[in-house]
């Protein structure tokens, strides 16, 4: 395994945007602060599978 691939999954960088990370190691692959807020931020609210108008039957 390469020397960036071993720093993404002990913690050192990134594993978004390769940017070094705030902390210490910390022995999983994590986000930046950066990359953090912006996911925060994109999250959209799931789809229903039906329109509220036209519920599914109930037998």
């Amino acid at each position: 395994m390469g020397d960036m691939a071993e720093m993404v999954l002990d913690g050192l960088i990134c594993e978004r945007c390769g940017s070094f990370t705030d902390e210490e190691e910390s022995g999983y692959a994590k986000l930046c602060g950066e990359c953090e807020r912006d996911l925060r931020q994109k999250q959209v609210r799931p789809r229903r599978f039906w329109k509220k108008k036209n519920p599914p039957r109930q037998r």
